[in-house]
């Protein structure tokens, strides 16, 4: 879990300047866990000759690249350790807010949009959280995995509270 808030914490970096950054590609990317085939460790995806898991890197990775929009928006985050990425769909008018919290606390984080229609009162999160030592492996396929979620009370300036060693994508959209 520890290898996915560090790799989060870079595609934050990463999507809030995408105006240079134009890719990034992940190695190494698979490895057999078979015993005695593993040459390095981590790796995004293992497997063995029945079976295949994700590791907690490779569904940070897949939340981030499957919630983006195209338009970036200013993001400030203030008084808290969390970082932050936002971006919006402009066909859709779906609003991303990525948030990473690699500390051992929860941390509440105030999201004001300006600039954009009204909110709809409800919005979806996508979290991977859990102890950050803990990862996946051939026997615990699904150890550390997204869990979605309904957050109630969105509206400029609502608080939401992301977990220790968490990473969350809000999806809030417009009306």
């Amino acid at each position: 879990m520890r290898a996915a808030l560090g790799d989060a914490a870079f595609m934050t970096q990463m999507e809030r300047n995408s105006d240079i950054v134009v890719m990034h590609c992940y190695a190494p990317l698979l490895v057999n866990v078979s015993p005695g085939a593993r040459q390095w460790r981590p790796n995004l995806i293992g497997y063995d000759t029945l079976r295949v898991y994700g590791s907690p890197s490779y569904y940070a990775i897949k939340m981030f690249s499957t919630n983006l929009g195209d338009e970036i928006l200013k993001t400030t985050a203030t008084d808290t350790e969390v970082l932050t990425s936002v971006t919006r769909d402009s066909k859709s008018g779906r609003i991303y807010a990525k948030l990473v919290n690699a500390s051992d606390t929860d941390a509440p984080v105030q999201i004001t949009l300006t600039g954009t229609s009204s909110l709809a009162s409800t919005a979806t999160a996508l979290t991977l959280s859990g102890d950050s030592q803990a990862t996946n492996a051939i026997d615990t396929p699904e150890r550390i995995v997204p869990v979605t979620s309904t957050v109630t009370g969105v509206k400029s300036g609502f608080t939401y509270t992301v977990p220790k060693h968490g990473i969350v994508v809000l999806t809030m959209r417009t009306r």
